[in-house]
């Protein structure tokens, strides 16, 4: 399990925090956007909470 603040920023990390179902945060040039549990994830995106936040434009974090 990470750490509050930790930075999910592969693949493998998303992975991780998805089967410890841990609370993710969404940032946005340093700004809260949302957060919630992963549903699932691939290449370009994350789902959470039935949205979809582009891995290149958001910060994923554990909350």
């Amino acid at each position: 399990m990470y750490k509050a603040g930790y930075v999910l920023d592969t693949s493998a990390k998303l992975a991780e925090a998805q089967r410890n179902q841990q609370h993710v945060e969404i940032q946005k040039d340093g700004v809260h956007q949302h957060s919630g549990l992963i549903e699932s994830f691939d290449d370009d995106a994350v789902r959470i909470n039935g949205g979809y936040f582009n891995r290149s434009f958001y910060l994923f974090k554990v909350r």
